[in-house]
């Protein structure tokens, strides 16, 4: 199976307001506060390489290992691709709608999550064969599942009851593995949207973030007992702008807050164009900035002790690329 070759390895400066060709460094400036008294820090993101995604493949979701490899998966196939340093490599599968997933220690088998089966399946990512029997999520018990997300503890769940009208997040205790219950309330949504829906993503020092699906957007920043230590809301002029006459509305999503070292990245997507809103906040969860992209461009997971992610962009055609992270002091001025 051979793999699919880097198409670029160099890094390009990205401006605060990037066109597409130039998406490759991001420079965010963000200060907090006046009353914080706290330095202004840059947030860049430098590109290390960008890998061609198969022709048709969409990518909806992915998860990072220690070492750099990277599970990417698919609403649209059974297939899933892996990240290696040698390139991406497709492996052909009979999963079912994936909802989550990690790679195991030693970068040969993953833990799948089957969202209708409600089942954990270990696969092969030499052969994409199942091994063993499925396993039932009994974090996800009496729940439809929306996202789940692999932690040292267990896995967390986030989805509609089965059982009763509410919206559950669930999330394994680091000290006990137990289940730590919230009900999320939902608010009335606009049209188009649904009442409430999370994504998942790994938080700081073992903890989970829960991001909101639907306007406003709030994250809420889980520790690893299961307590809420931070939430994270963009202000509602992120995403006002006038549409042209006769186009049709934007219609935004939250992708899931990434946590970035000293800080949180998120990306608004508009499902109706190329508009994306990249925000950041800083550690305690207080709004920094925003920047407009005009490229399809997400976050797929982070490499914290490496301060690396994988995100998934649109140049011309739909790539997977690997940024390393940075936080600087701006420039002086004189």
């Amino acid at each position: 199976m051979q793999p699919y070759a880097p198409s670029c390895r160099h890094s390009i400066a990205w401006p605060l307001r990037p066109t597409l060709l130039s998406l490759a460094a991001l420079i965010m400036t963000g200060s907090s506060a006046p009353l914080q008294s706290q330095t202004a820090r840059q947030l860049t993101l430098t590109l290390l390489r960008a890998l061609t995604v198969p022709e048709g493949y969409t990518v909806s979701g992915g998860a990072c290992a220690a070492n750099g490899t990277g599970l990417l998966w698919s609403s649209y196939t059974h297939d899933l691709l892996v990240l290696k340093r040698d390139g991406l490599h497709r492996v052909p599968t009979s999963v079912g709608l994936v909802g989550g997933g990690a790679i195991l220690p030693g970068d040969t088998m993953a833990a799948i999550i089957d969202v209708q089966a409600r089942a954990v399946l270990k696969l092969d990512l030499r052969t994409g064969l199942v091994d063993g029997a499925p396993r039932p999520l009994l974090e996800a018990d009496s729940l439809a599942i929306d996202a789940a997300l692999w932690t040292p503890a267990g896995w967390a769940v986030a989805g509609r009851s089965l059982v009763a009208d509410r919206y559950e997040l669930r999330l394994p205790r680091m000290s006990s593995g137990a289940l730590s219950r919230h009900t999320i309330q939902s608010e009335d949504s606009a049209p188009g949207y649904p009442r409430v829906a999370l994504r998942l993503s790994a938080g700081p020092a073992g903890g989970i973030i829960a991001t909101q699906l639907v306007p406003p957007f709030t994250s809420m920043v889980y520790d690893s007992t299961g307590r809420l230590a931070a939430t994270l809301t963009p202000p509602a002029t992120t995403v006002h702008e006038d549409s042209a006459p006769g186009a049709l509305a934007p219609l935004w999503v939250g992708l899931p807050v990434q946590s970035v070292g000293a800080g949180f990245l998120q990306v608004l997507s508009d499902l109706r164009s190329d508009s994306r809103r990249l925000i950041l906040f800083d550690r305690d969860g207080r709004y920094l900035r925003d920047a407009h992209l005009t490229a399809p461009f997400g976050v797929l997971c982070v490499m914290p002790h490496s301060a690396r992610l994988l995100a998934s962009r649109y140049t011309g055609t739909q790539e997977v690329a690997e940024y390393s992270w940075q936080w600087l002091a701006p420039p002086q001025r004189r």
